[in-house]
């Protein structure tokens, strides 16, 4: 627990920082409504049982801020699963009558601490909004860099901030090394391994990159997770395979709905991944950034929108982000000017 004093329209306000106690929960789940109303991405967080449990587990671990009696300010920790090293900042929020007081930094300097002293974790990531920026630059001033894109991921969300032009929204991912160094080597395909060396570089983290392309050969390893609320897929490719396409348009084919999008997740310390990256663009996905440090399967990831075509133009994003979403762009236009060759 530590107390700080900030300044609030002219007066001195005194803020708890601690960790979250299960009589929280129902607090907790108004910060959510606060900002959110019915729309937030975790349904289940609307459950107060639900938080409790996700904390007691140890899945999660939230800070709280406490201003005047109440919960001002939340930011939670995902830890990792036994499939993953890393570890996911959520739930990042302020009630608005609190904001603008420097809260949430001072939770992200306190999560910051929290995953680092924790050894079995290889990086942080969060997947931070678009629609501002406040988050991306907080994360930023710790050492987070944008890697890549969550495209049309999320249906229109209620939310306090204006809204842009865009049918879905997406989220940049943005990246923290804790005790990885190392990516070992990876397989990407010539067109994009500047912008991945340049990614890893930023990290602080070594690579070795083969831009060969080895036959996709035996069974392809997918998994998936359709968000049913948020009409978005994705799809794991731990394997590439010879079946790489059918696998993934029989993925396809079970979510076929109007506004439904997919998000490939290709795990490229694989030797295959180049032909597979070929096989996904053929199929109309496209580049849109990687998913890194995940130690022996590294992640690039590709977009497919379908008629959901993000407006790249009315995203808010760091200078930092922003270069890489001008690449992100250029591979989507590319990706569409392939399909209008081929019809």
């Amino acid at each position: 627990m530590e107390y700080r004093t900030v300044q609030r329209d002219g007066q001195n306000l005194r803020i708890c920082l601690r960790e979250f106690r299960e009589e929280d929960a129902p607090a907790l789940v108004e910060c959510i409504r606060d900002e959110y109303g019915a729309t937030y991405l975790k349904q289940d967080f609307y459950d107060s049982g639900t938080l409790v449990r996700e904390q007691r587990t140890g899945h999660c671990f939230f800070l709280i801020a406490e201003a005047a009696g109440e919960i001002a300010a939340v930011l939670g920790l995902k830890f990792p699963s036994t499939r993953e090293t890393m570890c996911e900042w959520i739930t990042g929020i302020v009630l608005k009558k609190y904001r603008r007081c420097g809260i949430m930094k001072m939770l992200f300097a306190q999560a910051l601490q929290e995953m680092l002293r924790r050894k079995d974790i290889s990086s942080g990531y969060g997947f931070s909004v678009t629609y501002h920026d406040i988050s991306q630059r907080s994360m930023g001033a710790l050492g987070f860099h944008p890697c890549g894109f969550l495209l049309s991921v999320l249906l229109s969300q209620t939310h306090s901030f204006p809204q842009d032009a865009n049918r879905k929204h997406h989220h940049v991912i943005i990246v923290r090394k804790v005790c990885q160094e190392d990516a070992g080597k990876l397989h990407v395909p010539a067109r994009h391994e500047a912008i991945v060396r340049e990614i890893y570089r930023n990290l602080g983290v070594r690579i070795e990159v083969d831009t060969r392309r080895e036959p996709l050969m035996g069974d392809s390893v997918c998994r998936e997770e359709q968000d049913r609320g948020q009409l978005s897929c994705t799809i794991w490719v731990d394997g590439s395979g010879v079946d790489l396409e059918e696998q993934i348009r029989a993925i396809e084919s079970r979510y076929d709905e109007p506004l439904q999008t997919y998000n490939v997740f290709l795990n490229i310390s694989d030797a295959k991944a180049v032909a597979a990256y070929e096989c996904l663009c053929g199929m109309g996905y496209f580049f849109a950034g990687l998913r890194p440090i995940c130690c022996d399967h590294e992640i690039m990831v590709l977009h497919k929108g379908g008629d959901v075509l993000p407006d790249f133009s009315s995203l808010v994003l760091t200078e930092e982000a922003a270069r890489l979403r001008d690449y992100v762009r250029d591979c989507c236009e590319e990706g569409k000017r392939g399909r209008k060759d081929e019809e």
